[in-house]
């Protein structure tokens, strides 16, 4: 159960927001902090797409409800779709942006060019950096080996400032529980009023500038609830898997993941992460990117780590996990969602996705051997099940539609 400190520490948070813009001292405590937002350069060769206008069009019919079909345009600009891009066997077939000066807006008009926040897709490549430095780090190759890395503690993955500092938190959490939401740290990720939720205050204590804490600091604050740890979703999880990936690499900060992972999946363009203090990128959220260097990291994964990381660290990380409590059930079935390693998982289906709440995905059909990148703005239907099963079957939609383009 959260410490009657910790509550105190947001109602002072909640007040100090209200009036740090009267406070002279912001200014000069920030310029002693590094930037919010680092750069995540592309550095190596360029995976190259194939770009030859064999394009799907706009007018193609797609699923927009649970009886209903409309044309892909209509459903575009009725969900605030902002850009859509798709591959299959490895050849760009749709590339669309919507000329709605009103959906994501920020930063200009939309482009194949402008980066694009993707909210919590940026677990999905948080994951991917854990099974890179696991690899890296221990020589990894087999889903045996994986297997018995995973079932370790974080402790014995972190250096001793870090470990001491997390001692009787997440120190004891297997690595395995922490990427399957499963750590069993007390946790509110939503709440009402909004400044009681946990997640708000990560964002004002780490995330903002100037910055209080770090990751460590403040994961250190959380403990552990009792009895056997259960799904919950948590920013605070993949914000600590960050950290356990960083420790792991000689170059403790969002450089591992720049020579790393955007090197290996050949983007093209630079990246932005926000970060901690300590240069750690913030694992739940908060990364940038173009459309096309987002379906190059699909396609990376598609192939299964296109023999850098090893295909075993994929397999485990998309396999839905035995189930030992009630799953949620959906009015569709093919909306039913599982959890692997910060990716969601299709029920019964070999597809699966990244997601972020404003509808940003990476999809990923492996039997198709197709990607989807959407980005979208939802706004008030952020956390509407029923806006992302839309999505997702509109999604199936155009991989129909390219595998009949290929049967004739």
């Amino acid at each position: 159960m959260m410490s009657l400190n910790r509550t105190a520490t947001r109602l002072i948070i909640a007040v100090y927001l209200s009036i740090s813009p009267f406070l002279g001292a912001d200014e000069a405590t920030s310029r002693d902090q590094p930037k919010k937002n680092v750069t995540i350069s592309a550095i190596g060769p360029t995976a190259k797409l194939i770009d030859e206008h064999n394009y799907l069009g706009s007018h193609i019919a797609v699923s927009c409800s649970e009886t209903a079909t409309c044309r892909l345009a209509d459903f575009i600009k009725d969900t605030r779709v902002c850009a859509l891009f798709v591959i299959m066997n490895h050849e760009v077939r749709l590339k669309l942006l919507n000329a709605d000066t009103t959906v994501c807006a920020e930063d200009g008009p939309n482009t194949f060019e402008k980066r694009y926040g993707v909210a919590s897709v940026t677990k999905s490549l948080t994951s991917t950096w854990v099974g890179s430095a696991l690899a890296q780090r221990y020589k990894l190759k087999t889903e045996a080996q994986f297997k018995a890395a995973l079932q370790h503690p974080i402790r014995d993955f972190l250096p001793g400032n870090d470990r001491r500092a997390l001692a009787g938190a997440y120190a004891d959490v297997r690595l395995e529980q922490l990427l399957q939401m499963r750590s069993g740290i007390a946790w509110r990720e939503n709440s009402w009023p909004r400044f009681l939720s946990d997640s708000v205050l990560f964002d004002t204590t780490v995330r903002e500038r100037p910055s209080k804490e770090t990751i460590v600091q403040f994961a250190a604050h959380y403990k552990r609830g009792v009895g056997q740890p259960t799904f919950n979703y948590k920013a605070l999880d993949a914000a600590v898997a960050a950290v356990v990936a960083s420790d792991m690499a000689a170059d403790r900060s969002y450089r591992a993941f720049q020579n790393g992972v955007w090197k290996m999946i050949g983007a093209a363009n630079a990246a932005s992460w926000n970060v901690d203090t300590d240069l750690v990128p913030i694992g739940p959220c908060c990364f940038s990117a173009t459309v096309d260097d987002l379906a190059r990291f699909g396609d990376f994964v598609l192939d299964k780590g296109n023999n850098v990381v090893p295909r075993a660290w994929f397999d485990l990380a998309t396999r839905s996990p035995p189930q030992t409590t009630p799953r949620p059930k959906h009015a569709n079935v093919s909306c039913e969602l599982d959890y692997g390693y910060f990716w969601w998982l299709r029920r019964g289906r070999s597809d699966f996705t990244a997601f972020g709440r404003d509808g940003q995905f990476v999809h990923i059909y492996p039997e198709a051997n197709a990607v989807i990148v959407q980005i979208a703005d939802w706004q008030k239907h952020q956390d509407d099940p029923e806006w992302r099963c839309q999505a997702l079957r509109m999604h199936d939609s155009i991989i129909s539609h390219l595998q009949n383009d290929i049967q004739k």
